[in-house]
């Protein structure tokens, strides 16, 4: 569960929001909407940990995925991926483990090799075996038909 309490944020002499109190449950879909300019973006940045309140507590879960609004920067990525992508250690994880096992086998080094049982514990504590077949069930939830999940 997410929560935020009492949660404030100004801008010098301007007040964004003041005393949010809320908690956001694991399994239901919840939409924070507003006027350009009224705090919802700031309110996420703040929910995700990007930056922090001038005033109040967040209690994140252990593990939190966050994609950006930049509707454009994942067009060259599989929709598969760019949901995987919201837990940034999995994916820098399965990227440079990736660029590893695509080196010619002569050219690895013990170094190369080190690095690989690292990358993947990483993978296996993020949950990266399942990391494909769990982001289709999110999608799934979100209605995005099956055949778009590797568009």
């Amino acid at each position: 569960m997410l929560s935020l309490t009492t949660i404030s944020m100004r801008y010098g002499a301007r007040i964004l929001f003041e005393n949010v109190n809320c908690s956001f449950l694991a399994g239901r879909r919840y939409a924070i909407t507003g006027p350009n300019g009224a705090g919802t973006s700031t309110l996420m940045k703040i929910m995700t940990g990007e930056i922090d309140p001038t005033q109040g507590e967040v209690s994140r879960p252990k593990k939190i995925g966050v994609l950006r609004q930049d509707q454009f920067a994942f067009d060259e990525f599989r929709a598969i991926d760019t949901v995987i992508m919201g837990n940034a250690p999995l994916w820098e994880a399965l990227v440079e483990r990736d660029a590893l096992y695509s080196k010619p086998h002569e050219e690895l080094t013990d170094a190369d090799g080190m690095r690989l049982g690292e990358l993947e514990g990483i993978v296996g504590e993020e949950g990266g075996y399942t990391a494909e077949a769990d982001a289709g069930r999110l999608l799934d939830g979100l209605d995005v038909p099956e055949e778009l999940h590797e568009r």
